[in-house]
């Protein structure tokens, strides 16, 4: 029997396929009922995909046998051809979920659109502080040459951030790019508009990960290796737009790994949509158009609303939050401008909300539970950051009685979902960085910077990072 969360991701990957093309057939529709019908997908799943969105149903998905994602791909190809023609936004998503599936080093990252620029057609390459051996060769303008021209062929470009900044620096008049930033950007002040023009003929790739994707635009994207960072196809995720990222683990051989992926995409569709570059830069004119236009717009827009996530140990007698509205209490709230707001879960829940956090923050960078010999540390962590939040007794074994095992997939599976349910009540904006998420294998992690969580104890409120409950779990 195929089990209900995996029928609701089914639903919501086959949705989007079909409407990747932005044409619904009735061939498709016909092709759809029947699958559902297949597969034992009733009304229930179908209306419960509408709150999944595609990223979180391809790791539900990752649990299906060798077997079982070999009948789902070739469901997938009977999808895209079932219209006489596979569209090639449909081969992109079928590449991405093929790297996905087949287990590559990748994933695929869904967040609210708000206000990212539509930046299809580009392959990123992104960083973090460990600088890939693929910068040696992007930064050399015959191979680049060489790749960007594989990459066309599928109707692509790479983009290499140092190259844009090198056009901005070298090829541009600094007086002739401040009259373009201030077009582009008219509310700057002179100091923005200063801060804008050394950004752009400075930026580095690691900049642009760590401040422009994270910072500005809320990217709940956490690296370690450099990747590739691929736009796919839009959708929408409990009535709100939602963006949608294949994230691909640069591989030693860059060449080979661009050549293969864009023949993947090619071997689906009827032709080849060479991309090619007709206008010639003049050295004095500025292109705002493709990258070099999503570059200004992000420049000129407002950084996603910084909200914090506050956390009261009322196991060590402090008051729990009283929402003013209904009386109910809470452990945990999110923060804005000094007012609070109630997140609505149970002891249990706000422990393994808090749990994830601390391991965010950690060296591991979240809770790997395919790990079982971590099993007893991470109960033994979760049991007291229980009673830290709920006053259990940590004594004998009344707390252990009363404590889930969130080692458990039946326990900590639903527990995730109700930390959810209970986030999209608030206010909060951009709430995919507050949400339990998991990255390769099983490791579930909230990607949320460290300083925007604070424990209220008795003695002040400290930073995650440096409070005493925040050691004392490391040293469990």
């Amino acid at each position: 029997m195929i089990q209900r969360d995996i029928k609701i991701a089914l639903y919501r990957l086959f949705s989007d396929i079909i409407k990747a093309d932005e044409v619904i057939s009735i061939e498709e529709l016909d092709l759809f009922d029947k699958f559902c019908l297949d597969y034992g997908i009733g009304q229930g799943e179908k209306l419960a995909s509408w709150s999944v969105s595609l990223s979180e149903s391809l790791h539900i998905l990752k649990r299906l046998s060798s077997e079982k994602i070999s009948d789902v791909m070739s469901w997938l190809d009977r999808f895209t051809m079932a219209d006489g023609f596979c569209n090639r936004q449909e081969s992109i998503m079928l590449q991405a979920v093929n790297s996905i599936l087949k287990g590559e080093p990748s994933e695929v990252l869904s967040m609210p659109l708000h206000n990212l620029p539509s930046n299809t057609g580009r392959i990123i390459y992104l960083e973090n502080k460990k600088r890939g051996s693929a910068n040696s060769i992007l930064s050399n303008e015959e191979a680049f040459e060489q790749i960007d021209a594989q990459a066309r062929l599928g109707g692509f470009h790479i983009i290499y951030i140092p190259r844009f900044a090198k056009h901005f620096e070298t090829y541009s008049d600094v007086n002739d790019l401040a009259r373009v930033v201030s077009l582009v950007s008219p509310a700057h002040t002179k100091e923005q508009m200063t801060n804008t023009i050394t950004i752009l003929r400075h930026m580095s790739t690691s900049y642009f990960y760590q401040s422009i994707l994270k910072e500005k635009l809320g990217f709940p994207l956490d690296i370690d290796n450099p990747v590739w960072l691929v736009r796919l196809v839009d959708d929408v995720v409990d009535g709100k737009d939602y963006a949608n990222f294949l994230v691909l683990e640069v591989a030693r051989d860059v060449k080979s790994q661009i050549k293969e992926f864009v023949s993947g995409v090619n071997s689906r569709i009827g032709g080849y949509p060479i991309m090619v570059n007709v206008r010639k830069d003049s050295g004095r004119d500025f292109q705002y158009t493709g990258f070099y236009k999503a570059i200004l717009d992000i420049m000129s827009i407002k950084a996603v609303d910084r909200w914090s996530v506050r956390i009261r140990t009322y196991g060590d007698g402090v008051d729990l939050y009283k929402d003013p509205e209904t009386g109910k209490k809470t452990a945990v709230t999110i923060v804005k401008d000094g007012k609070e707001y109630p997140v609505h879960i149970s002891g249990r829940d706000a422990a393994f909300y808090l749990l994830l956090l601390c391991e965010s923050v950690s060296q591991s960078g979240g809770v790997d539970f395919s790990d079982m010999r971590a099993f007893r540390k991470i109960q033994s962590k979760y049991e007291y950051l229980y009673q830290k939040v709920s006053r259990r007794s940590i004594d004998g074994e009344t707390l252990y009685q009363k404590c889930p095992d969130v080692t458990a997939p039946q326990t900590r599976i639903p527990m995730k979902s109700r930390v959810i349910t209970a986030l999209k009540s608030t206010p909060l904006t951009e709430q995919s960085l507050y949400y339990p998420q998991e990255k390769a294998g099983e490791t579930m992690y909230i990607p949320l910077e460290a300083e925007r969580v604070s424990i209220v104890t008795i003695g002040g409120e400290y930073p995650l990072a440096k409070s005493s409950l925040y050691n004392d779990t490391q040293n469990l």
